[in-house]
């Protein structure tokens, strides 16, 4: 029994499935990865925007280093309502004048002078990305680089990273399961005229061994080939066994008609009534046998209908009903 094998319906939604979920895992993944980007890139401006704020209020008066921190740059971290905000305000001998002390950077700050940093660091056990701006001071009794260090915790940008990519991934999941229902249409549009072949091979007259005529795509052109030439080596052999057949009933009907011959001067002869009705029966099994013969070499292949004969049971029958003949001579 030959195990049954998935569709060719099946076997192409399960590939296109794959391939669509597959692209769809890797849009995602692309997806979290520039959604994590934008938001990084979003809040780092912010970050950047009140360090230097922060960076321009400081101001020397007096021969004193004054910080008047604006209050529009933590209006500009507050938006971030989930982070907190840890700032730091070094003067130009390294000391801190306001902030926290601990909050410490790996970049050296003698280094940083015209352009800002950003980098990601931990503080309190927190993860958080820090800016660090450079102030030039001019003033004769202050005078060197101040430094301003803001760091935010990360909350807000994950949460924000993490609701793009949750966007993302619904409107991936929507256009992929739009994709694959089109897919499906168009599989089952594609697999039609495979089903058209099959109805026409099964409209076909058994006795039918011409070729197939029907128009397929290019890629079932070989399997229609294929069936052609079958058909034309099943014709081939068919007319090899109708000439076979015509030529056995032939050969039979030479000896048969010796046979019937014989039969018929037998049945001249003076016989008793049991003699009598054996030769009856052979003489009838021989006429069946020539009409059998007969029909083998005259009727077309084409036309012959199965009948129920046993051409071995009447040569049985024949040869019984000659011996009880000759037995009762």
């Amino acid at each position: 029994m030959i195990p049954a094998e998935p569709s060719l319906f099946t076997r192409l939604a399960v590939r296109i499935s794959l391939v669509l979920g597959l692209g769809a895992a890797l849009l995602v993944s692309a997806a979290s990865y520039y959604a994590r980007t934008a938001a990084d890139d979003a809040y780092d401006r912010l970050l950047l925007g009140a360090a230097i704020q922060m960076a321009d209020s400081l101001t020397v008066e007096s021969g004193s280093l004054i910080i008047n921190l604006p209050v529009s740059a933590f209006e500009l971290l507050g938006l971030a309502s989930r982070d907190r905000i840890f700032y730091r305000v070094i003067g130009p001998s390294g000391a801190t004048l306001t902030g926290y002390a601990d909050l410490q950077t790996e970049v050296d700050l003698a280094a940083i002078h015209d352009v800002p940093v950003l980098e990601s660091a931990h503080y309190r056990g927190e993860p958080v990305r820090i800016a660090v701006v450079a102030r030039a001071l001019s003033d004769p009794a202050v005078s060197g680089w101040a430094h301003v260090i803001v760091g935010q915790t990360t909350e807000a940008r994950r949460a924000l990273a993490g609701e793009l990519t949750l966007r993302a991934t619904v409107l991936l999941a929507i256009m992929s399961i739009l994709a694959l229902a089109g897919a499906m249409i168009a599989i089952r549009y594609s697999l039609q005229p495979v089903k058209h072949l099959g109805a026409t091979l099964r409209r076909r007259d058994p006795q039918d061994l011409t070729p197939v005529t029907v128009v397929v795509p290019r890629e079932l052109r070989p399997f229609v080939t294929s069936i052609n030439y079958f058909m034309s080596r099943l014709d081939e052999r068919v007319k090899l066994l109708q000439r076979f057949i015509a030529d056995a009933a032939h050969q039979i009907r030479t000896p048969l008609t010796a046979l019937t011959a014989q039969l018929d001067l037998l049945s001249q002869a003076k016989l008793d009534k049991s003699s009598r009705q054996h030769l009856d029966r052979v003489q009838q099994r021989a006429s069946e046998l020539a009409r059998l013969t007969t029909s083998c070499s005259a009727t077309p292949w084409s036309s012959i209908v199965p009948i129920p004969c046993s051409f071995s049971r009447t040569i049985w029958q024949m040869s019984h009903g000659a011996l009880s003949v000759r037995r009762f001579r």
